[in-house]
């Protein structure tokens, strides 16, 4: 089946949120709902299963890559995922139905509502590479914010 065809057997829906570790990772969650092509109120193709797409994000994550340019110093990269994926079904507790769009918006606002000053970042811009050695944060968190720094902002970076 081509990718312009999709639409016509199924529709995907899809919420998605990073969440800021107090290790200082970015850690993404993603819920996709697959229904069928008139949306929630249509079940999916037969063959649409849990097995398939999570068959189908462990094919993506795999594929996907993005190059950044080259900077002096550090060269070109090309970031893609990690190794560490889990997908799995979200399924009700008592009867394994459907899941409410309500309990979809309160998982996602779990993580959205996780501030980066809850983990030890600051929760503003900052608006200059010296800056970072002023914030009261840990040696850990600053040196990310000057490699983040660096990585945006080569030639406006006091240190690289």
């Amino acid at each position: 089946m081509t990718q312009s065809r999709v639409g016509e057997h199924l529709r995907l829906s899809f919420a998605k949120v990073a969440e800021y570790q107090r290790r200082g990772a970015v850690h993404f969650h993603a819920i996709i709902r697959v229904d069928g092509p008139e949306g929630p109120e249509m079940p999916p193709p037969a063959w649409a299963t849990a097995e398939v797409l999570e068959g189908a994000v462990h094919a993506a994550v795999r594929a996907v890559e993005v190059s950044m340019s080259y900077v002096p110093g550090i060269g070109e990269r090309v970031f893609r995922w990690g190794t560490q994926l889990d997908v799995h079904p979200i399924r009700r507790a008592l009867d394994d139905g459907p899941i409410t769009d309500q309990a979809v918006a309160a998982y996602v606002a779990k993580y959205v509502s996780k501030s980066v000053g809850d983990v030890g970042g600051a929760d503003r811009p900052i608006a200059s590479y010296e800056e970072i050695d002023l914030l009261p944060v840990s040696p850990h968190t600053r040196a990310l914010m000057g490699t983040c720094w660096r990585l945006t902002c080569p030639v406006t970076a006091g240190h690289g």
